[in-house]
């Protein structure tokens, strides 16, 4: 077999398998077994390098960081812009006033529900039993009543009486919502107020005696109907004939 006739691929792994071999009879021969001992298990000769110790950082002189302040980083156009810290001398904001009315009352065994809205009537929440409406988070829903609803906040209990309409601007007043003394409808100082009277319910006009049928004419008419069904029945029976029913034939002996 010429050596021209070896395929490339079959030549490389006789080259590999020769190394496998020879690598194999030099570890029986003792190869890396032997390796010099160094002090405390260490390598003569490889002593590690001892770094020089560093001094603590410290900031330097503020003219170093002008840049700093003339090209901030986090300004999109790299120029500084005055701007405004809130509470810069640690104070608190002031909380929103409570300044609410109670328009509706949702009372069902499931669930209570106020009704509240801004004066001017430009927002309105839904405010659930134990929970707070959403402009004041710090006044909370602790009791509720057909008319009115009570909140517990920063500035004690605040008592909300359902809002009721006067008459004015196109709504009718409410049966709660009298005029006050000296106003045109109102009732005079110490006197009673007595409920409305009801009104009577209007009674049907009698009828004419000129309008009222004639009994004679009653009669009449009721006759002509008598005699209309009995000539209905009678075409009725013409009509429908009742069948005769065959005696029985003899019997023959």
């Amino acid at each position: 077999m010429r050596l021209d006739d070896i395929a490339p691929r079959t030549l490389l792994l006789g080259v590999f398998a020769g190394w496998a071999v020879l690598a194999w009879v030099l570890a029986l021969a003792g190869m890396g077994r032997e390796l010099p001992d160094g002090e405390s298990g260490t390598i003569e000769g490889s002593r590690l390098p001892e770094l020089p110790e560093q001094a603590p950082p410290t900031l330097g002189p503020f003219a170093q960081y002008d840049q700093i302040v003339a090209r901030p980083l986090f300004a999109t156009d790299r120029r500084p812009h005055a701007f405004l810290l809130p509470n810069v001398d640690g104070q608190a904001e002031a909380a929103p006033s409570f300044d609410l009315v109670l328009t509706s009352v949702l009372i069902t065994p499931q669930v209570r529900i106020a009704i509240v809205q801004k004066p001017d009537g430009s927002e309105s929440w839904r405010v659930k039993l134990g929970e707070a409406p959403d402009a004041l988070p710090s006044w909370t829903l602790v009791d509720l009543a057909p008319r009115s609803a009570v909140f517990q906040g920063p500035e004690g209990r605040k008592e909300l009486a359902l809002r009721v309409f006067d008459g004015k601007g196109g709504e009718p007043p409410s049966a709660s919502a009298a005029p006050p003394p000296g106003m045109p409808g109102a009732p005079p100082s110490g006197a009673t107020a007595r409920p409305a009277p009801m009104p009577s319910t209007p009674t049907p006009p009698m009828a004419d005696a000129a309008s009222m049928p004639d009994p004679q004419q009653i009669d009449q008419i009721r006759q002509r109907i008598e005699a209309r069904r009995e000539e209905m029945r009678r075409r009725a029976q013409n009509a429908n004939p009742p069948a005769t029913v065959a005696p029985p034939a003899p019997a023959t002996r």
